[in-house]
């Protein structure tokens, strides 16, 4: 039975269907869809001469489109893994495909000087100086991006900061919601609101970008509720700032974020929104003050995106 079942298993992977065999296949449009089929016309339809897997390219082979010829390696009839493609205009792509695109890939025009780099899926320009070697400008293909990070602690003080900055180039602008909910006290709560506008220069570091930025509390109300005798006191008189920083790594335009926030917050002047007394008033029994600060760290996750 084991002798069986072993040679059952070799017919399975020897068999058209898993086996890897060399041929060739044409990019035909059924439908309006583009499927790779073994006739077609070479003058009309993209060729491909080499390693078949699936009924598509995958492996090394040979492919001659309306742009040029690539040869090298490619999985499920995609460029993947080391090639050089040759375009008819002179220009020539070296190194490393993913999925279709350039990875780890020089660009050399017809001088065979390189024009632009990509390196792990980010597209760097090369701008040649006089007198001097190419100089890397560190500018990504996509300059526009958009980030979104959220932060939360919890416990008997509940805080969280939930960011969107907007960055061109290097430099950023965004807006940080804070909110704070202090239940430690059976008595008082205490509830914040605030809104800071942030500003960020951001480094890039081929596959890492480090941010760093300062925010100013331009918006916010402060919220004091004494349970006992349902007495509320509120504040929009509020003074502020932050500090943030943040890390991230680069997929295909796609960045996965982790941050740190820091705020440090003041609020005063409480004024009662349902009683006729002031805040002052129940400082010596509840011992309240018409100052409240609120200032603490939280670290944030997110996600960006190159446009």
């Amino acid at each position: 039975m084991k002798y069986i079942i072993i040679s059952f298993s070799i017919l399975i992977l020897s068999s058209p269907i898993c086996a890897q065999v060399t041929g060739i296949l044409y990019l035909n449009k059924v439908d309006g869809e583009l499927i790779w089929l073994d006739k077609g016309n070479e003058k009309k339809h993209w060729k491909y001469k080499g390693e078949i897997k699936n009924g598509k390219p995958d492996g090394t082979g040979v492919l001659n489109s309306t742009y040029g010829e690539y040869v090298g390696e490619l999985k499920n009839g995609m460029l993947h893994g080391q090639g050089t493609y040759t375009y008819k205009s002179g220009i020539i792509k070296v190194g490393e495909f993913k999925r279709g695109k350039p990875w780890n890939v020089k660009i050399f025009n017809k001088e065979g000087i390189v024009e632009e780099e990509w390196i792990r899926g980010n597209k760097i320009k090369r701008e040649k100086i006089e007198g001097v070697k190419d100089k890397d400008l560190s500018d990504f293909e996509n300059n526009f991006r958009v980030r979104a990070l959220l932060g939360k602690t919890s416990g008997e003080n509940t805080s969280s900061n939930n960011s969107f900055l907007f960055i061109w180039k290097n430099y950023g602008l965004g807006i940080n919601q804070m909110t704070f909910n202090n239940t430690s006290s059976k008595n008082i709560l205490y509830e914040i609101y605030n809104y800071s506008l942030d500003l960020a220069y951001t480094l890039f570091l081929k596959d890492y970008t480090i941010t760093s930025g300062v925010g100013y509390v331009f918006d916010g109300k402060g919220d004091i509720t004494v349970k006992s005798s349902e007495a509320k006191y509120s504040t929009e008189d509020v003074f502020g700032y932050g500090i943030f920083g943040t890390f991230g790594m680069q997929w295909f335009g796609i960045e996965a974020l982790i941050g740190f926030r820091y705020n440090t917050i003041d609020h005063k002047e409480f004024k009662g929104t349902n009683t006729t007394e002031g805040l002052t008033h129940q400082v010596s029994y509840f011992n309240l003050e018409d100052q409240y600060s609120v200032s603490g760290s939280t670290f944030q996750i997110g996600i960006g995106y190159n446009f």
